[in-house]
């Protein structure tokens, strides 16, 4: 009886509208902004510099969670921490209240890659990501196994879940694991198992929950997938939309750590997509989706940038450029920093 409910439910989502033509982002000059450095404060200690994220705004205070590459071995001796700022640009104050605390433990690797297989994934964690529900703050993340060289140094990713016990920043406490590789993978994913996992509610569908999820094989093609919540909730169970619906088809396979915010254009509630452009090793510049019910987006464009852009980490509403983005990211060979930016909304 399950099986033939949850088909039915999942049908509406699977009736889709064309996704929207013609949006992008339009970088406004002179607003480029490093926002943390190699010299900045809170860096010390931290060897390699950062990755992905999450940028929230609470009030006019704009929180980070970020994985910062700390120690080697390099991409698996990672720590999770929370940075915030009171100024409405974004761009300056930013200071790093502390390492995140789950279950009363500092959220820091264990870099143990003799037990390949390690049921506990906390070998590397990555990609920390906040969701509000219900006036509760919870944070998803990536736990891996890990092995020697590059194409080994993460593998079989799961989803964890953790709810704060206080406000945005935690602490936290564990909850389910949302997705793995042992559980539903397709035939599309990699031994890097659940690289990335968003989740958003589709427009005008205000009890459902979708996701869009990572994996590769390290080395091309990195795709992304789409999952929903069966109870609405970002608590799960999840499962994967079925083939051959997955992976959607962005741009060829070169997608990322996307990241999707609620706008409205053309008078009606859009998706928009950002994502690490893998393809063109953030040498140009951030991709760009868009999508009016969560399932159909648009061929990724890229959002060209000054110096290029790699894994975008926010995109909310500009708080010093009226009818503005901000977007924040790090950039490929140059970890050690994290950039801001303000974007127009060009609708053609």
């Amino acid at each position: 009886m399950w099986g033939l409910l949850g088909s039915l439910l999942l049908l509406p989502i699977l009736f889709t509208v064309a996704a929207p033509d013609g949006i992008t982002l339009k970088y406004i000059e002179g607003t480029l902004k490093t926002i943390v450095n190699s010299s900045h404060p809170g860096s010390a200690g931290n060897r390699h510099g950062y990755e992905d994220g999450s940028v929230v705004r609470v009030g006019n205070t704009t929180h980070m969670v970020v994985s910062e590459m700390f120690g080697d071995p390099m991409w698996i001796r990672m720590r999770l921490a929370h940075w915030k700022t009171e100024q409405l640009g974004g761009d300056t104050g930013w200071e790093r209240v502390g390492t995140l605390i789950l279950d009363g433990k500092e959220m820091v690797s264990t870099a143990n890659c003799t037990e390949v297989n390690d049921p506990r994934h906390d070998a590397a964690l990555w990609s920390p990501i906040l969701f509000e529900e219900g006036g509760t703050w919870f944070m998803n993340w990536v736990g891996y196994n890990c092995g020697r060289g590059y194409s080994n140094a993460n593998t079989h990713g799961q989803i964890k879940l953790a709810k704060s016990t206080a406000g945005v920043g935690g602490p936290f406490e564990s909850g389910p694991i949302l997705m793995s590789d042992h559980v539903g993978a397709q035939s599309w994913e990699g031994k890097q198992g659940v690289d990335s996992f968003f989740a958003y509610k589709p427009p005008l569908r205000d009890n459902d929950l979708l996701a869009v999820y990572g994996s590769s094989g390290f080395g091309w093609p990195w795709n992304v997938g789409l999952a929903r919540s069966k109870t609405g909730s970002i608590r799960g169970p999840w499962e994967r939309l079925p083939l051959p619906g997955n992976p959607v088809p962005l741009d060829g396979g070169h997608t990322e750590n996307p990241i999707v915010h609620h706008v409205t254009c053309r008078g009606e509630q859009t998706l928009l997509m950002v994502h690490d452009a893998v393809g063109s090793g953030g040498k140009q510049g951030f991709g760009l989706s868009s999508s009016t019910d969560g399932v159909a987006w648009t061929n990724s464009t890229i959002v060209a940038v000054p110096g290029g852009a790699e894994a975008p980490m926010g995109l909310l509403p500009s708080l010093s450029h009226p009818g503005a983005f901000t977007v924040w990211w790090n950039l490929r060979g140059r970890y050690d920093n994290l950039y801001v930016a303000q974007f127009e909304l060009a609708v053609e």
